[in-house]
């Protein structure tokens, strides 16, 4: 089974004809929004290559292009294969108890992280050993060989040995089961159950008897049970990062409206999260909105709520003020609003009642809120994307959070933060040369870019050693870029380091877009960058306008 397994139909001008998802039919919909615009518009992609990995969904996957013989266009087939073989070990990294999966003649060809710690072993060193190269055992007392040599499963053989490897005594409970496909016998598993797994066992039966006995049931004790991000989640040194951070601090007790400002992948969520769970509301809900992605339409409906008959084939719904009641209310993307909607929310924020769409009677609502803009709020204001009289409503402390860019300190600190949160306990080693290029990217994505390339490194390196071969393309050449020998035509008067770069990568860009006939796609691909990278950059050194006259 492939998780992702997506066929799209091309014309010969790259533009999307049509698209197939067996997996997925149920975003098929979605997708013909994209039927006629480019490739590009779908997926980030190097429509000059044959094959190639990228990033989809978040998740890393691989592309294959080919010519489409029954028209004058392509097809391009898209899969996980690069990231399914990873997505299966991560799950059985997470059971508590061993496993350990042979080929069918009892080689090692997986052990998971908790048969490699509770039997003092090292996955790396035993994978493609023999069974009886690790353990002192034999075909007739090895539980998983009399497994595949009886072709049939044994189950719950009480074990105690010294595994050959680690010197170790170790006593388990283990079951074989040989692996069948299509009749044929292809691998061996092995599930070993640990003296301390056997405990654990024990005390959540016992805690699980005693809650039943006190008349709770399982709902109940999830629900009370909230996980929210707190501030200890909050991972940078860097000064003004820290100053963010205890700003939240300081006014999480209080009931103040809140706006949080920061670009894309900043971590405006996890800043409002922490604040709901060390404020006075944080036994209550919080309510996450993403004002960009809900339908102008929608938007008053999910809000209030609906009473039945209000339109066509509406019903009685709760809407999310109802829902946050007593809690937090979070609006990220709030410069995305509708001007009307911002209005009837200023109206709620000041006399704490709304009405739902369709209905005639108010409800109190005790909600407190806190926004997020990827924009500044000066320009929010100068631009009318926002009414004056909401924002200085919601706006009564003001959180900026840094982009990575100006971290750079915290880059190696959020890498192995996330390798550990994504490994799941796996040991993995990285390059010193990988580093060097992760501190001297720009981070456009920010924290959640830098997170997906540490997602993509994972899924594709070998022997758990992150070399420059497992970064995306992009970024090894955008730092081959900043490494030519064009300095001389810089002017390096100013001798902040910042400025300098900023210069230099400015003279790249405008260098490679005359080169180009200012062709966006092309100059994209030149530097080595998604599209979306070098529109960041060219809005970053105010290049657009320069552009377009360039091409008129």
């Amino acid at each position: 089974m492939e998780l992702y397994n997506i066929i799209i139909i091309l014309d010969s001008a790259f533009r999307i004809v049509n698209m197939s998802q067996p997996h997925l039919e149920a975003e098929n919909d979605v997708n013909v929004k994209f039927i006629g615009k480019h490739i590009l518009s779908f997926i980030d992609i190097d429509i000059e290559s044959k094959e190639g990995n990228t990033i989809f969904n978040n998740l890393p996957v691989k592309y294959l292009i080919i010519d489409n013989h029954n028209n004058d266009g392509f097809i391009i087939l898209i899969s996980n294969a690069i990231y399914q073989n990873t997505f299966y070990k991560k799950i059985l990294d997470l059971l508590n108890i061993g496993i350990h999966i042979t080929d069918r003649s009892g080689y090692i060809k997986f052990t998971n992280i908790a048969a490699e710690k509770e039997e003092f072993l090292n996955r790396r060193l035993t994978t493609g050993k023999h069974i009886t190269d690790i353990y002192p055992l034999t075909s007739e007392t090895s539980c998983i060989l009399r497994a595949l040599r009886n072709r049939k499963p044994l189950l719950n053989v009480y074990d105690t040995f010294v595994n050959n490897y680690s010197n170790q005594t170790i006593s388990s409970i283990n079951s074989g089961y040989p692996i069948f496909i299509d009749d044929i016998l292809v691998a061996g598993l092995s599930i070993v159950r640990f003296n301390k797994y056997l405990q654990d066992s024990c005390k959540d039966l016992t805690s699980l008897n005693n809650f039943v006995n006190e008349g709770g049931t399982l709902t109940q004790k999830l629900f009370n049970n909230k996980l929210y991000y707190i501030f200890d989640d909050l991972i940078g040194e860097d000064e003004e990062f820290v100053k963010s951070i205890n700003l939240a601090k300081r006014i999480a007790k209080t009931d103040s409206s809140v706006l949080i400002y920061g670009e894309t992948g900043t971590g405006k969520e996890l800043f409002a999260q922490s604040i709901h769970s060390a404020s006075n509301r944080r036994d209550n809900e919080f309510i996450a909105v993403n004002c960009a992605a809900i339908p102008e339409g929608l938007v008053e409906g999910i809000l209030f709520g609906t009473e039945k008959g209000s339109f066509t084939g509406s019903t009685n719904k709760s809407g999310i003020l109802e829902k946050a009641n007593k809690g937090t209310l979070f609006l990220d993307e709030i410069n995305s609003m509708n001007l009307n909607v911002q209005s009837k929310l200023l109206r709620v924020l000041q006399e704490k009642k709304y009405m739902k769409v369709g209905g005639t009677k108010e409800i109190p609502c005790d909600v407190r809120v806190i926004s997020s803009t990827n924009e500044s709020p000066e320009f929010l204001l100068k631009s009318g994307k926002i009414r004056s009289d909401l924002y200085y409503r919601i706006n009564t402390i003001t959180i900026p959070i840094p982009p990575l860019r100006k971290r750079k300190d915290d880059i190696c600190l959020l890498y192995d933060f996330f390798i550990k949160k994504i490994s799941y306990g796996s040991t993995f080693k990285t390059s010193n040369s990988v580093i060097g290029i992760l501190k001297s990217y720009d981070w456009p994505g920010n924290a959640r870019e830098l997170l997906h390339t540490v997602e993509y490194a994972i899924s594709v390196c070998e022997d758990s050693y992150i070399t420059t071969r497992d970064i995306p393309q992009s970024i090894i050449k955008y730092n081959a870029i900043l490494k030519t020998d064009r300095y001389e035509s810089l002017s390096i008067e100013d001798t902040s380091l910042n400025n300098i770069m900023n210069k230099y990568e400015k003279h790249v860009i405008l260098n490679s877009l005359k080169k180009n006939n200012y062709n966006i796609t092309k100059t994209a691909k030149e530097l080595g960058l998604h599209r979306q990278g070098l529109q960041y950059r060219l809005n970053k050194h105010n290049l657009t306008e320069h552009i377009e006259l360039k091409r008129k």
